[in-house]
């Protein structure tokens, strides 16, 4: 055959070619739509051989004697022994109670009041029957009275007739100058209105009042008229609450006998 025939073979092959592998969708194609089963290219596929596991078991002793000892380094582990630790229970001490004391209370003593005596009661005032006396001007006064046992009653439930103590409660036995009131004061103490007045004395009525007690209502009211409270269970002289009266303080006495 000549060289032009091979190339004109060669070229046919190369189409042909070509045109298998731009028709084989197409074939695809075709058979599923006509229903068909499309062959298998059946691919062989070299099976290899699997090789098979050597169970080989190594003599220590032979591989020593077969090789160079010099250039080998035989390494002997010992296996540890597992050593399975039992835990020690450990005893707790036994803890005793101690018994709690219980303190013993000790019974307050309750203070045993003295007794308040009984109230000496006076004629009001001082007598007027003096030799001399010493007058200062006359002064525009309102007289009111005071009991100190009316506290807690019906009469006074406030207890404003008695003084208020350094524990807040009602002082009822003592004035404001620190002097029991019992046996010298009725009918000759009475209530200024400050406490610098305390020991000056008064003439009222023809009799002399002294100053030892204060008191909260006790004061130069707005009319600029001073008020004495007369301590006397009632009030003195036929007086009327608040009655205004000339008074006069007294500087300088002397009683006839």
């Amino acid at each position: 055959m000549s060289i032009v025939s091979l190339s004109w073979v060669a070229v046919l092959l190369f189409l042909l070619g070509s045109w298998a592998k731009t028709a084989l969708p197409m074939f695809d194609t075709t058979f599923a739509f006509m229903g068909l089963k499309k062959p298998e290219v059946m691919a062989y596929e070299e099976q290899k051989p699997t090789p098979e596991r050597t169970s080989i078991s190594y003599d220590l002793e032979s591989i020593i004697s077969n090789s160079n000892q010099d250039n080998i380094v035989v390494v002997m582990v010992t296996p540890t022994e597992k050593v399975t630790t039992t835990p020690v229970a450990t005893e707790l001490p036994t803890m005793t109670p101690t018994a709690t004391m219980t303190p013993t209370a000790t019974p307050t003593q309750t203070p045993t009041r003295t007794p308040t005596p009984e109230p000496v009661i006076h004629s009001p005032g001082i007598d007027p029957l003096y030799s001399s006396l010493v007058l200062g001007d006359p002064v525009d006064a309102k007289i009111s009275y005071y009991w100190p046992p009316f506290c807690g009653t019906e009469y006074d439930p406030n207890c404003i007739n008695c003084n208020v103590g350094a524990d807040g409660e009602p002082d009822c036995d003592y004035v404001a100058s620190g002097r029991q009131w019992h046996y010298e004061g009725v009918g000759r103490w009475m209530a200024c209105y400050d406490k610098s007045m305390i020991g000056t004395q008064w003439l009222i009525n023809g009799y002399v009042w002294e100053c030892q007690d204060t008191g909260g209502n006790i004061v130069i009211d707005e009319e600029g008229y001073m008020w004495f409270d007369l301590l006397y269970p009632y009030m003195p002289y036929g007086f009327n609450w608040s009655e205004k009266i000339k008074v006069y303080q007294v500087f300088e006495y002397e009683k006839d006998r």
